[in-house]
């Protein structure tokens, strides 16, 4: 389920999207309902494409997760617009730290997914099983544990990261 809501901070209002069902049918995120705060795991099923327009910011909850089990996720950022994947203690004013959230999983049933000028912070890393996603320019950092785990039957392609 996506629930948009208003912030007032300090004078200013600001939209914000939770985002706590499944994402069953094609699904965009854009940059007027930025930022996305990602409550439990979010699975994409069903073959459908989650697309992150650039310059989405997207906040992972406490122990918040992705999982692309049987479909897409095409995050395509720009050198001067990137796709920001943070711990959600950063927009509460709160110290992110190293595992704050879960993992981003690519399944076997991932399919067509490319990820360019994303920037994950605070997590759990990346895990690829049984899928070939693109990672183009994805930067990695602070995450508690490895990076990223990829097992025999994938074969993830990139460059620049």
């Amino acid at each position: 389920m996506l629930l948009g809501a208003w912030l007032c901070a300090g004078g200013v209002a600001t939209a914000q999207t939770i985002v706590t069902d499944p994402v069953s049918s094609d699904a965009r995120w854009t940059l007027e309902g930025s930022p996305y705060v990602i409550e439990g795991n979010l699975v994409v099923q069903n073959g459908a494409t989650l697309s992150i327009d650039p310059g989405v910011t997207v906040y992972m909850g406490a122990n918040a997760g992705l999982s692309v089990q049987a479909g897409a996720l095409r995050a395509q950022g720009s050198p001067s617009s990137p796709i920001r994947v943070l711990s959600n203690a950063a927009r509460l004013g709160q110290t992110a730290a190293p595992g704050d959230w879960a993992q981003w999983t690519f399944g076997a049933g991932t399919v067509n997914t490319v990820l360019e000028h994303v920037e994950l912070e605070h997590g759990r890393g990346v895990v690829v099983n049984g899928s070939a996603p693109v990672f183009n320019n994805v930067t990695i950092r602070h995450h508690l544990g490895a990076a990223m785990t990829v097992d025999l039957a994938a074969s993830p392609v990139g460059q620049g990261n």
